[in-house]
């Protein structure tokens, strides 16, 4: 049994990410897939963006509690490849 603290609360049986989200969502209409494609919406230079303007970004695009899970090799490809226009 999975037991975490949160604001004095004991909250149990939930895995981190889905305490996370039940305490923290920040999007209720999203899934992982969606999120994805909404990260495509960040400008090719984030990664050189301060880590403020990146979690401004993404709170603006509704994709803070993102992951990043399931990618398959060819999301992973186009993930990169919307980046490397700025990579050094």
């Amino acid at each position: 049994m999975n037991i975490a603290v949160h604001g004095g609360r004991h909250v149990r049986g939930e895995s981190g990410i889905a305490l996370y989200r039940n305490l923290y969502h920040k999007n209720d209409f999203m899934n992982e897939r969606e999120m994805f494609e909404k990260s495509f919406e960040r400008p090719s230079n984030y990664f050189e963006l301060s880590e403020q303007r990146q979690w401004e970004i993404d709170k603006e695009l509704g994709i803070l509690d993102w992951i990043g899970l399931d990618l398959t090799k060819e999301d992973e490809e186009r993930f990169k490849k919307h980046y490397k226009k700025h990579d050094k």
